[in-house]
């Protein structure tokens, strides 16, 4: 069939839109929370770094920087991190991670990014006593270990195959105690553990104990009436092994 346009056709002048035409501004998500350091860190522990933004966001891309190019890189969910494109990328084992720069880039109409962020770990733990007081032969002894970083939680003991000479003790809280029942120049090694959970820290020690003097005699003063005040006075005669021993009366 042909089709013609008849006579009395007139052209179409009038158009009704269908709709009507608006200018759309298009704005960045918002981060509502940025990601913050983490701090006072166990060494090997896991983490995460997480970040907050608007309903705008869409998507997530944490990065690390590569120091060795110094330049940003995509991390991706493969040895200890997952999560990578999420509001919260998770660290299975930050050994070796101390220091390492971190951030997210949020997408949305436009990307932000995040501020970066760094793992910090504990100041590591570390026995500071290296020498010990003397102590004397069946005299009261106490002595505190002490020690510096690490996590609350300290627990004192002994090595294994290490001991304490006779009559004297440690405590948890790393206190020497007890009177010695022997005499001589002992070697021990105690060790820390705290709330970490890392392998303790050990530390050898070395205790002298000095023989108990043999008294021969007392000097004491002639036997008469003496005035209130009056200073009196009293000479023990001994003889010790030890010729540094440090004798006192009481």
């Amino acid at each position: 069939n042909n089709w013609e346009l008849s006579p009395e056709a007139s052209a179409y002048t009038e158009f009704n839109p269908l709709a009507t035409v608006k200018s759309i501004t298009l704005s960045p998500p918002v981060i509502l929370t940025e990601p913050a350091n983490v701090t006072n860190l166990c060494p090997g522990a896991a983490t995460s770094f997480t970040v907050s933004a608007d309903a705008t966001a869409c998507n997530f891309q944490w990065q690390i920087f590569d120091t060795g190019t110094s330049a940003w890189v995509n991390l991706t969910n493969t040895g200890v991190y997952t999560n990578v494109t999420t509001a919260r990328l998770s660290i299975s084992n930050t050994t070796g991670l101390e220091g390492r720069k971190y951030r997210v880039q949020v997408y949305g109409a436009k990307p932000v990014m995040s501020n970066e962020v760094t793992l910090q770990f504990i100041t590591p733990l570390a026995i500071t006593t290296t020498t010990l007081a003397d102590a004397a032969l069946n005299v009261a002894y106490n002595q505190t270990i002490t020690h510096q970083g690490g996590r609350t939680g300290f627990t004192y003991s002994m090595n294994d195959g290490s001991t304490l000479p006779a009559g004297l003790s440690l405590s948890a809280q790393g206190v020497i105690t007890g009177t010695p029942t022997a005499s001589g120049t002992f070697k021990f090694k105690v060790k820390v553990t705290d709330g970490c959970s890392v392998p303790a820290v050990s530390e050898e020690l070395t205790l002298y104990i000095a023989p108990q003097p043999i008294i021969a005699s007392v000097d004491v003063p002639p036997s008469r009436t003496y005035k209130a005040g009056e200073e009196l006075g009293f000479i023990v005669n001994y003889t010790s092994s030890d010729p540094d021993y440090d004798a006192s009366v009481t």
